[in-house]
């Protein structure tokens, strides 16, 4: 019985087929299974005929294929790894609410050599204290992991029910990704402050928050554009 169910397993694994027709086609395989069972034949006879796990998928692959066009179909079974891109998407929603929590409630009175520290406010209004320098690098790289993980989950699993799905992610990542691209150059061209000291330009571009975001999404976004690429070839 174990390898009966190894042998139905193996197949299923190589179906490229939606969720509810791969379970139609392995629902009725199951029944003719049976039958033959019925009808005298043994597990190892049934499954010397039905032949081995590739050939009996290709065969229900190409009997079950339709005419609709590619980005009506399904084009993959969802993997297991995109719950570690979820448990990544969390983590990096956790940790950018720590980190504005942090640095937005916690008491400091001075500035450090990590951060420069504001003030705004007088005797007739409310004070706010600000820090801005290392405290603003997850606050600034924090949503753009969250979106690319976000992506990276969609891209494993629901995405493969259809290859129009494909648009999310790649809207995802690219409407953001030309949002930091303009504020980056923006801010990289500014004029430096008189008398603070500035590093060079290629200093800046390496040591920005905003760069170091918008590698991820492109790396994402390139992902999400070959996939559609590839599933539209299937």
């Amino acid at each position: 019985m174990n390898e009966v169910k190894r042998y139905m397993n193996a197949i299923e694994r190589r179906l490229r087929m939606d969720r509810k027709t791969r379970m139609r086609v392995m629902a009725d395989l199951a029944s003719d299974f049976q039958n033959r069972r019925d009808a005298g034949q043994t597990d190892a006879e049934i499954m010397a005929e039905l032949g081995m796990p590739e050939q009996a998928a290709a065969e229900l692959n190409a009997a079950f294929a339709t005419d609709a066009p590619a980005s009506d179909r399904a084009w993959g079974r969802p993997s297991r790894w995109r719950w570690l891109f979820l448990a990544l998407a969390v983590l990096a929603l956790l940790v950018n609410f720590a980190v504005i929590w942090f640095w937005r409630y916690m008491p400091f009175y001075e500035s450090s050599p990590g951060g420069t520290l504001g003030i705004i406010g007088g005797a007739d209004g409310p004070t706010a204290v600000f820090v801005t320098g290392a405290g603003t690098v997850g606050g600034l790289v924090g949503p753009w992991v969250f979106v690319a993980a976000l992506c990276g989950f969609l891209l494993l699993g629901w995405c493969r029910a259809d290859r129009r799905r494909l648009w999310l992610p790649i809207l995802l990542c690219a409407v953001p990704l030309a949002l930091l691209a303009v504020s980056s150059i923006a801010a990289l061209l500014l004029r430096p402050r008189a008398g603070v000291p500035q590093p060079s330009l290629l200093a800046r571009i390496a040591l920005s928050p905003s760069v170091w975001a918008m590698a991820l999404l492109a790396a994402v976004l390139a992902w999400a554009v070959w996939l559609y690429r590839r599933s539209g070839r299937r």
